[in-house]
């Protein structure tokens, strides 16, 4: 069966104008014509019993949600039941709709499609079925279904309006508001959330020092071996981290945001080791068709007792091409760096990268990201010691969720930076530092069913990361694992 196969069918039952009135948020009963139950005569048939409600049904959300966080809560809540309602088709109509509007069309078509073949009648689920369809790239059910529903007496006037809203030729990026229950010539242009965490772990490495006993100088006169302790720090640390982000979209291309971020890390056992970052940002992006332009200014402050507190100031030029099943972008990067006391280490650093992300069609569950990056740092003073670096960097990350509930982001990461020019005549007769960067981070998250907090996570993570380098000065080696909370709101 194709999946248009599935599209419309008469609908004249009651089951369809109650799950119709869930998705569009209003009472779609109201505008369908009265059931009429059929005479039974009483000599013939005994009275039934009034149905009581399916335990599946019972778990559709009601009001319909309006917010991200309490989209998110009635979505891991009916993933978790799924297994058990795979026969309910207005359970799965209404995880299908839920998942269209959180942006997964290909999960939404999934289910829409079961439910369909449950109940072909379904109005709602019919609706979500064109539009997952043209979500995917396949306009023509859309357009099958709103011209069928134009002249259909049974179908709720305000269920029509907003589908046939959605292919206005003018707004060729409007999103859908089929389940919104607004009206069609209204849509959202702001939204706002934030996120917090904390997190309590250990690391092996709290200062990311090098492991020596002993440093050999090689001065003019001959090598010369010092004595040297430097044993990396390891203990408890706790985690806390506070993001806040801001959208503004004065017509359906254009998007403007900001946003702003803190993260600290405090070590009971060593609290010279210590450190915090605030990070603000603000940017801009145009859409044209399946192409994406935009500028981003990014600010950051560092700051630390054993790190020099600096500013990090970005200017970015992006470019992204939106295609099914994998989309492009392309970053143009400029990075002004200004410490706060040794100003031989400020400089300015041009950077390109590239990056292609993919989820397979076969397995929507899977995503996977590809990063490329090529720069060069100049310093700003040219006693600055080893002169220009060439850094070429290259990062994948794979993230999973086997179902709502559940999310696994692993990534890996390899940079190599190679100074122009020797580092110091003290170390290895002068020779030209070259620096091996690498990093395996794991990350399991796992939704918790709290009322209080809805949307709350439970957050594993673990990293591991090494710096190699033809001087031992500059060799380090680390392990962290932090778990802890996560809450969006």
């Amino acid at each position: 069966m194709t999946r248009r196969g599935l599209l419309p069918g008469r609908a004249r039952r009651w089951a369809c104008a109650c799950a119709c009135a869930a998705l569009i948020g209003g009472n779609a009963a109201a505008d369908l014509p009265a059931a009429t139950p059929a005479a039974t005569p009483a000599a013939t048939a005994p009275t039934e019993p009034p149905a009581l409600p399916r335990p599946c049904t019972t778990l559709l959300p009601r009001p319909w949600p309006a917010t991200l966080v309490e989209r998110r809560l009635h979505l891991r809540r009916l993933e978790a039941a799924r297994p058990r309602c795979m026969d309910d088709p207005a359970f799965l109509a209404a995880l299908g709709a839920l998942w269209l509007e959180d942006g997964d069309a290909e999960q939404a078509l999934t289910w829409l499609e079961r439910a369909l073949m449950l109940d072909a009648d379904d109005l709602g689920a019919q609706a979500d079925h064109a539009l997952a369809l043209a979500a995917l790239g396949e306009p023509t059910a859309l357009r099958e279904l709103a011209a069928a529903w134009r002249q259909r007496a049974d179908v709720p006037p305000s269920l029509r309006e907003r589908l046939l809203a959605t292919l206005d030729p003018q707004e060729p990026l409007r999103l859908p508001l089929v389940r919104l229950g607004a009206p069609a010539v209204e849509r959202r242009r702001s939204a706002a959330r934030g996120e917090a965490a904390l997190t309590l772990g250990y690391e092996t490495n709290l200062a990311v020092s090098p492991r020596l006993t002993e440093l050999t100088l090689t001065p003019p006169e001959g090598e010369l071996t010092q004595p040297v302790l430097s044993i990396p720090r390891r203990g408890l640390a706790m985690r806390a981290d506070l993001s806040w982000q801001a959208a503004w979209a004065p017509d359906a291309r254009q998007l403007l945001r900001t946003g702003l971020a803190l993260s600290t890390r405090n070590a009971a056992g060593h609290p010279a080791t210590d450190w915090h970052q605030l990070t603000a940002v603000l940017g801009y992006q145009r859409r044209f068709g399946a192409l994406s332009a935009g500028a981003q200014l990014d600010a950051a402050w560092f700051g630390g007792r054993l790190t020099e507190p600096y500013a990090l100031w970005r200017s970015r030029l992006l470019a992204d091409w939106a295609l099914e099943p994998c989309s492009q972008g392309l970053q143009l990067e400029l990075d002004a760096r200004r410490q706060s006391h040794t100003r031989l280490a400020d400089s300015r650093i041009i950077q390109l990268s590239w990056s292609l992300q993919c989820r397979p069609p076969a397995a929507p569950q899977w995503q996977w990201t590809l990063q490329l990056r090529g720069a060069l740092d100049r310093p700003r003073s040219a006693e600055r010691p080893g002169g220009r670096q060439r850094i070429g960097a290259a990062t994948l990350r794979l993230t999973h969720r086997p179902d709502a509930l559940t999310a696994l982001d692993i990534a890996a990461g390899y940079t190599r930076i190679t100074d122009a020019e020797g580092y110091s005549p003290l170390l290895d007769h002068g020779a030209v530092r070259w620096q091996a960067q690498s990093y395996l981070m794991l990350e399991l998250s796992r939704a918790l069913s709290v009322q209080a907090l809805p949307g709350l996570e439970w957050v594993v993570q673990a990293t591991r990361f090494t710096q190699d380098s033809n001087l031992a000065l500059f060799r380090h080696n680390g392990f962290a694992l932090y778990t802890g909370l996560r809450w969006p709101w």
